[in-house]
């Protein structure tokens, strides 16, 4: 017999926001606020007064909390309602950039430490999201999602850095790390509000979390859930 069609995955931002608002307003947010800082955290450390050195030294501390962060908050966010965990992840990042926003005028010792802990927090943000939208949608629908919440983070990320570089030109470079810290303390408050509308995911539902890179939705294919799914409706297509 032919083998049965591949199935093509849509991407339908209303249903995905039906299924999981958090989910999705969270990529979307991430994108606001962690472009903001890729595009423009260089830009930050220049004006503060500092070398090239220093600029490599700073970026390289946040991508270093960010590596050794995220398996942690991934297996508490496993043991846990994963909104909770999210939500956390939001106000601690939303304090350490207004740590750095008001203490930005510090030795270099300090700085990296904060640009660490930084990094820490916002890069676990988006591979919650995904878990917590997993949790909603079916192995079979883990394509569609991840293309979703890929394309609202898109659009986030490019809208980001021009809100933060309007701010930063009109207040100074200390104002990016208020600018994100805004918008994952909003990411955070919509998490409370969500927790109020739909009761947790209970724990032995809940997908496993798994560290996303955010690059093309094709490498979810791979995921062996994925696999798995398509293997059980490959019968009843026969059929």
């Amino acid at each position: 017999m032919a083998p049965a069609p591949i199935q093509k995955a849509r991407i339908r931002l209303l249903m995905l926001y039906t299924i999981s608002p958090l989910g999705l307003a969270g990529s979307f947010a991430v994108g606001l606020a962690n472009g903001a800082f890729w595009g423009l955290a260089p830009v930050f450390v220049r004006m503060t007064g500092h070398s090239i050195d220093i600029v490599a030294y700073f970026m390289s501390a946040a991508v270093i909390g960010g590596a050794l962060l995220q398996w942690p908050i991934g297996y508490v966010s496993d043991r846990f309602d994963r909104r909770s965990i999210l939500i956390f992840v939001c106000f601690a990042a939303a304090g350490v950039g207004g740590a750095v926003a008001l203490l930005f005028d510090v030795p270099v010792t300090l700085l990296l430490p904060l640009a660490a802990m930084y990094g820490g927090t916002i890069m676990p943000i988006y591979s919650l999201c995904v878990a917590h939208m997993n949790d909603h949608v079916s192995p079979a629908d883990f394509v569609e999602a991840s293309g979703g919440l890929l394309l609202v983070f898109g659009i986030g990320a490019t809208l980001g850095p021009y809100g933060a570089s309007f701010v930063m030109e009109e207040f100074g470079g200390w104002a990016l790390f208020a600018y994100t810290a805004g918008v994952h303390g909003l990411l955070g408050l919509f998490g409370l509000y969500r927790m109020t509308r739909r009761p947790p995911v209970p724990l032995d539902e809940q997908q496993t979390f798994v560290a996303v890179p955010r690059t093309s939705p094709v490498i979810v294919e791979l995921d062996p859930r994925q696999e798995s799914a398509i293997a059980v409706d490959v019968p009843a297509v026969a059929q």
